[in-house]
C-alpha cells in the first residue's frame, strides 16, 4: 500500500514536469511564431532594450528571444519585419547574446559563434566605435571567457580554438588604450589567474607593471579586486609568499555578496592556496582547496564545481592517481548536471524560475541567520547593559556611603564638648613633659605651653596671614625650637596643623544650614584661605570630598 502510494505520487511529479516542459516549448514556439507581429512596431533599439531589461529581471527566455530577432532580423535582410536592423544594433545584440549564452546559459559553442560573428561585423568598418561605449573591448573578452570557461569544462582536448589568452590579452590592451575600464579590470583578472596557474612570472609582471602605470578612476566596479590582484601577483613574484597570502585574504572579506562577488571570493581562496604552496606549505594548501570544493558543492554553481574539480584532479595527476580519478568522476557529474540543466534553450524560462526559488530560500535563510545574529546581539548588549547598570548603581551605594561616613566623623569631631582650653588642660594633665626635641634641643614647658595657648585662639589660626614669622613673634622664639617643638607635640608640620584646623572650622561653617547664604569663596576666606582654588583641594585632600559634596552630604544624614 506504502509503495503504491510512492508510485502515485512520482507519477504526478512526472506529470507535472512534463506538463511544465510542454507549457515551456508551447510558449517558444508561439513566442517564435508571434516574434514579428510583437516587434514589428517596436525600434531594434526598443526591442534591444526590453530584451536586456528582461535579462536583468531574471526572463533569460525572453531575453535571448529578444536579441535572437534583431540578428536574425539583420542577417536576412528584406525578408523580415525589421529591414532596417544597422550594424552596430545587430552588433550589440551579438555581444549580450554571447555574454548570456556564456555566462548563463553556458552553451560555450553558441556564445563563441555570436562573438566571432560580432568580431566580423566589426571588422567590416561599420561601426561607429567612437561613441561613449567602444565594442571592442567586449567582444575580445567575450570571446576569451567563453573559451576559457569551455576548456574549464573539459579535461581533455575540445572543438574550440584554445586561444583564450590572446583574445583576453587583446581585451585587456584595447580596453586600455580606449578607456573601457570594465572590460579591462575583468581581462586582467582573468589575465593574471591564467599566468599564475601556468607559472609564467615573467609575462605576469609584465602584465602587473602595465596595469600599475594605467590611471583608472577610483569609482570603476571591480577595481579594488583588480588592485588585490596586482598586489598579490607583485608578492608572488618577489617570493613574498606570506604577505601574498594575507592580500588574498583581505580580497575574501573585500567582495560583494551577489554570485559575481561569490565567485571572485572563490579565486581568491584559490590564491590563498597557490601563496601556500609557494611557501612550501603543501598540505595546508591542499586542506584549504579541499575546504572551498566542498564549500562550492554547498552553495556553488556546476561551473564552480567543475573549475575546483578540474583544479583537485589537476593537482593530483601524476602523484595520487585514486584521489585524481576521484575528482575527474567529480568533474564529469558537474559537468553533467550542467548540460542536462542547460541542454536547449526551451526550458529557459522553468530553469529561471528554479533559480528564483533558490534564491528566495537563500535570502530566507540570510534573513533567519540575520534574525539569529541580532537576537544574540541584543541579548549580549542587554546583559552588558544591565551588568553596567548594576555596577553603577552599587558604585553610587558604595559612594554614598563612604560620603556619609566622612561627614559623620567629621561632625563627631566638630560636635565635641571638650574646649580647646580642656584639651590644653588634659594634655598638661596626662602627658609626661618632653625633656628634648632632639640629642642637642631641650623642650621647654614654657614654650609649649604657649604654643597650645596661640592655638586655642582659633581667630589667630583662620588669620589668612598667620604663619610661621607670626607664631615665632607670639610666642617669643625662633623658628627651630617652635617648628621641632610642634612637631614633638602635635606629630605634624606647622602648615599640616594649620590646614587641619582651618578645615575642621570649614566642616562646622558648612554644617550649619546659615551656611547657605554664604558662597565658597567666602567660606573659604572665613577659615584663612586667600583662593577658592587652594581651599577646595586642601578641602578634598582632608576630607575626601568637595566642600559642594560635603555640604550636600551633611545636609542628608
Amino acid at each position: 500500500m506504502l509503495s503504491h502510494h510512492k508510485i502515485s505520487l512520482s507519477h504526478i511529479i512526472i506529470f507535472i514536469i512534463v506538463l511544465s516542459s510542454g507549457f515551456a516549448l508551447t510558449r517558444c514556439a508561439g513566442g517564435k511564431h508571434d516574434m514579428d507581429s510583437s516587434f514589428q512596431s517596436v525600434s531594434p533599439d526598443s526591442v534591444i532594450k526590453r530584451g536586456m531589461e528582461s535579462f536583468y529581471n531574471g526572463d533569460t527566455d525572453s531575453a535571448v528571444m529578444s536579441l535572437s530577432y534583431i540578428t536574425e532580423s539583420f542577417e536576412t535582410q528584406g525578408t523580415s519585419a525589421h529591414k532596417n536592423v544597422t550594424a552596430e544594433q545587430a552588433l550589440r545584440a551579438y555581444i549580450n547574446l554571447g555574454y548570456i549564452f556564456g555566462n548563463y546559459i553556458t552553451d560555450y559553442p553558441k556564445a563563441y559563434d555570436c562573438g566571432r560573428r560580432a568580431l566580423e561585423i566589426y571588422n567590416q568598418g561599420e561601426i561607429n566605435d567612437t561613441s561613449s561605449t567602444s565594442y571592442l573591448p567586449y567582444i575580445y573578452l567575450n570571446l576569451g571567457v567563453t573559451l576559457l570557461s569551455y576548456e574549464d569544462s573539459r579535461l581533455d582536448t575540445d572543438s574550440l580554438p584554445r586561444d583564450n589568452e590572446r583574445y583576453i590579452r587583446e581585451a585587456f590592451f584595447v580596453g586600455a588604450q580606449r578607456g573601457e575600464w570594465r572590460p579591462t579590470l575583468i581581462a586582467f583578472q582573468n589575465l593574471c589567474n591564467i599566468l599564475l596557474l601556468r607559472g609564467d612570472t615573467t609575462n605576469l609582471r609584465n602584465i602587473v607593471d602595465h596595469y600599475k602605470r594605467l590611471k583608472v578612476p577610483d569609482d570603476v566596479e571591480f577595481l579594488g579586486y583588480s588592485n588585490g590582484i596586482s598586489d598579490f601577483s607583485n608578492a608572488y613574484i618577489s617570493r613574498e609568499f606570506r604577505h601574498a597570502y594575507d592580500i588574498a585574504e583581505e580580497m575574501c572579506t573585500a567582495v560583494d555578496n551577489d554570485p559575481i562577488g561569490e565567485n571572485l571570493g572563490y579565486v581568491a581562496r584559490w590564491l590563498q592556496a597557490e601563496a601556500l604552496d609557494g611557501a612550501g606549505d603543501s598540505v595546508k594548501a591542499e586542506k584549504s582547496l579541499l575546504t572551498l570544493a566542498s564549500d562550492i558543492d554547498k552553495s556553488g554553481t556546476d561551473n564552480a564545481r567543475m573549475w575546483i574539480c578540474k583544479i583537485l584532479a589537476t593537482r593530483y595527476e601524476g602523484k595520487a592517481p585514486e584521489k585524481c580519478c576521484v575528482w575527474q568522476l567529480a568533474f564529469f557529474k558537474a559537468r553533467e548536471n550542467m548540460e542536462k540543466s542547460m541542454a536547449d534553450t526551451s526550458g529557459i524560462g522553468y530553469l529561471n524560475d528554479l533559480r528564483k526559488v533558490r534564491h528566495s530560500v537563500l535570502e530566507a535563510k540570510e534573513s533567519q541567520t540575520r534574525t539569529r545574529h541580532q537576537m544574540v546581539l541584543l541579548i549580549v548588549f542587554s546583559t552588558v547593559t544591565i551588568i553596567i547598570l548594576i555596577g553603577i548603581i552599587l558604585w553610587q551605594r558604595q559612594s554614598r556611603h563612604y560620603r556619609r561616613t566622612i561627614v559623620k566623623k567629621q561632625l563627631r569631631l566638630i560636635g565635641s564638648d571638650r574646649s580647646v582650653e580642656e584639651e590644653n588642660h588634659d594634655a598638661k594633665e596626662g602627658e609626661e613633659p618632653m625633656e628634648e626635641l632632639g640629642h642637642d634641643y631641650p623642650v621647654k614647658d614654657e614654650l609649649v605651653g604657649k604654643i597650645k595657648d596661640v592655638f586655642s585662639d582659633r581667630k589667630i589660626v583662620l588669620d589668612p596671614e598667620f604663619s610661621m614669622s607670626t607664631l615665632c613673634t607670639l610666642v617669643e622664639s625662633n623658628p627651630t625650637y617652635v617648628s621641632r617643638a610642634i612637631k614633638t607635640v602635635y606629630g605634624k608640620s606647622l602648615s599640616a596643623l594649620v590646614s587641619e584646623m582651618r578645615i575642621e572650622e570649614a566642616c562646622r561653617v558648612l554644617a550649619d544650614e546659615q551656611s547657605d547664604r554664604f558662597t565658597v569663596e567666602a567660606v573659604a576666606t572665613q577659615v584663612g584661605f586667600k583662593s577658592r582654588s587652594n581651599f577646595t583641594a586642601v578641602f578634598k585632600k582632608n576630607t575626601g570630598l568637595s566642600p559642594a559634596e560635603f555640604k550636600r552630604t551633611s545636609r542628608g544624614i
